[in-house]
């Protein structure tokens, strides 16, 4: 902030903090963009190793910019860990089949399983999407702007990781929408069928004794009837043929 001593080298791209810690950028119009202007700046030479190198020290820097990127940084690695934990906290009777692969459900839509459907589980976390938290690192080897979205470029990165991991969160819940229309499907053909099952347990269980006895003995009468009555009618048949001869 303001007051502390910077050193910022012949490249222009790198600014060492109070000699210690040092901020490498690409360029130095990434170095303007972050915020970091100086108001006075003094020339200095020092020697190290035999060489000798320039430095420009300045007394007054702004880092309004950092400050904020760092801030937005930790919001995102925040937002991350909300989702590993509302993909885990998705379960049901034991099944998730959304924090992590391999913990497959098979449905089965008849007692013997001969009809059935897999949903396949996906992994909906942040590790499983491609997300990874924004870390600091103090290491030379690191990326440019690694921990507080530094550099335009970054924030771009992570904006396409976002959007790839956007993409794939779309086609799971696709593929779980298709399998769910299913289910709901077999669930109400399997109440269907329930309903006429009930019904004619029903229909056996709690009928009438005296009723359906009445009913089948009416029913024996109509079918002597119906046999007295077609004898009778080939009786006289057989009576017309012996007086036609």
């Amino acid at each position: 902030g303001a007051g502390a001593i910077f050193s910022l080298d012949s490249t222009g791209t790198k600014i060492v903090l109070n000699a210690q810690a040092d901020v490498e950028f690409q360029n130095a119009a990434s170095q303007a963009a972050l915020g970091f202007t100086s108001s006075s700046t003094t020339a200095s030479t020092y020697t190290a190793g035999g060489v000798t190198a320039s430095t420009v020290v300045s007394s007054d820097l702004s880092i309004s910019g950092v400050t904020q990127r760092a801030s937005l940084a930790q919001q995102y690695n925040n937002l991350l860990n909300q989702i590993t934990q509302l993909a885990g906290d998705a379960s049901y009777n034991g099944v998730n089949l959304i924090a992590g692969k391999g913990n497959d459900m098979n449905i089965k839509f008849n007692d013997t399983g001969s009809s059935n459907l897999n949903v396949a589980s996906v992994d909906a976390t942040a590790s499983g999407l491609g997300l990874s938290a924004i870390t600091n690192s103090n290491s030379s080897t690191s990326q440019t702007g690694l921990g507080n979205f530094l550099l335009n470029a970054d924030v771009n990165k992570t904006l396409a990781t976002l959007t790839s991991a956007g993409n794939s969160l779309n086609s799971a819940a696709s593929t779980l929408g298709s399998n769910l229309s299913v289910v709901q499907n077999r669930q109400d053909f399997s109440k269907q069928l329930i309903n006429v099952l009930q019904t004619g347990s029903a229909n056996l269980t709690n009928a009438d004794l005296n009723q359906e006895a009445a009913n089948s003995q009416a029913l024996s009468t109509r079918q002597s009837m119906g046999i007295s009555a077609l004898s009778l009618a080939n009786s006289a048949q057989q009576g017309v043929l012996q007086l036609l001869r």
